[in-house]
């Protein structure tokens, strides 16, 4: 997870104005275990390495992918669950790790003995139900500084974010 987060470092450090993202701090293993134990589950194995690093993001923009998504801290997760527990009773094993514009949510599924543990979902406010997204956390992670890597992303200084590079207007 480490390596993953130094390649988006380092391409935000180049391409992006300095503290761009908005990254927080990483969390203790103690402070994992007490969401975990908040909200009854067990997270992945890969999201619990990326809280060690960074404990999600202070504000906006979202750093992740072309619709900006924002990492969730450990307490935002916790309460963004214990709402979407309440509205989806029969969600509780999909936990939110991220929120984009029009309060859509990236979460994942910790169902034990599920073959969908640990894949990503997308909640879109104007879906009833969540769509399949990514295998992973980590793949996720992965491909977003891999498309950062390939010229896929850039930053537009006039919308302040990182976009996909082929819609920013160059003129």
């Amino acid at each position: 997870m480490k390596a993953t987060w130094d390649r988006i470092h380092a391409w935000v450090e180049e391409n992006a104005p300095a503290g761009y993202g908005h990254l927080r701090h990483g969390v203790s293993a103690k402070a994992v275990q007490a969401a975990e134990k908040a909200m009854g589950l067990k997270l992945p194995d890969d999201i619990k390495a990326s809280y060690r690093i960074h404990d999600g993001q202070a504000n906006e923009p979202g750093l992740l992918g072309g619709e900006g998504w924002c990492l969730l801290s450990l307490q935002e997760m916790v309460k963004s669950w214990r709402r979407w527990c309440r509205a989806h009773p029969q969600g509780a094993h999909l936990v939110p790790i991220a929120w984009g514009a029009m309060s859509d949510y990236v979460l994942v599924n910790v169902e034990p003995g599920s073959k969908d543990s640990g894949c990503l979902v997308i909640q879109r406010h104007d879906c009833t139900k969540p769509d399949p997204f990514m295998p992973s956390f980590s793949y996720w992670l992965a491909d977003f500084a891999d498309q950062l890597e390939d010229g896929e992303f850039a930053y537009s200084e006039e919308e302040c974010t990182i976009m996909y590079a082929d819609e920013i207007d160059l003129d």
